[in-house]
């Protein structure tokens, strides 16, 4: 075996053979014609790749993810009888940090991230209830706090936005009536996936719109470069 083949990273992690030149980069083995891949400056299959890359929507909330994903798992493996697929392995790391995590701001971030994955599966339905579930944790937050009362919600306001999406734009309502029945994501929107926002309103504001659209006091044009929210509280000033 010569000093090149010695080198680190020259076998290929699908066949296990050895490939006469070093793994610096995304490659197809030219002897089992599989697509290596490179993470962390190592070579690995597919489906780590896919672990890994998904890996990284949550290792910053842990202390350690390989640990959880030790754990997860062996947990899975004795469940189904074999070793998960990497699908179900990462769900079930995600799983398994939500329901650990107490910080309100890291649950939002997770249930954001547990969105992502599940709109790349293709489950609209289960992404729009972990998004709203993410909302509704900030929500809950601030309803404690008691600093803000109302929320505005809109919708990215560009050319890209659907007809569902232009019916919520300025829609104003109490902190507690968003908690219990949060608008967004739109469900009926005909997007892959809806992009709209909310805001947060003090209290003085908050008590002047209840109720109001900001679609009756503001320009209706949806290329307006101006914040609806902005306007409002230069209205209300």
């Amino acid at each position: 075996m010569t000093n090149e083949e010695n080198k680190p990273g020259s076998v290929c992690p699908n066949c296990l053979e050895i490939i006469p030149k070093q793994i610096t980069r995304k490659m197809s083995c030219p002897l089992c014609k599989k697509t290596i891949y490179v993470r962390q400056g190592k070579p690995v299959t597919e489906d780590e790749r896919y672990i890994i890359d998904w890996q990284r929507y949550m290792e910053f909330l842990v202390p350690d993810i390989t640990k959880i994903r030790e754990t997860v798992e062996r947990t899975l493996t004795a469940r189904f009888g074999a070793r998960p697929s990497p699908r179900d392995l990462i769900w079930g790391m995600f799983n398994h940090i939500a329901a650990r995590l107490r910080n309100p701001n890291q649950l939002e971030i997770i249930y954001m991230n547990m969105a992502t994955f599940l709109t790349e599966e293709g489950d609209r339905k289960g992404a729009d209830e972990l998004s709203r579930s993410a909302h509704k944790v900030s929500v809950s937050e601030q309803i404690k706090l008691g600093f803000y009362k109302g929320v505005l919600f809109n919708n990215s306001q560009d050319d890209f936005v659907c007809e569902e999406c232009k019916k919520i734009n300025g829609t104003m309502m109490s902190l507690q009536k968003a908690y219990e029945n949060f608008p967004i994501p739109v469900s009926t929107c005909t997007n892959k996936k809806c992009r709209c926002s909310y805001e947060c309103l003090y209290e003085p504001l908050a008590d002047k719109i209840e109720g109001r659209k900001t679609k009756d006091i503001i320009n209706k044009g949806q290329n307006s470069q101006k914040s609806p929210f902005n306007i409002i509280k230069k209205i209300f000033k």
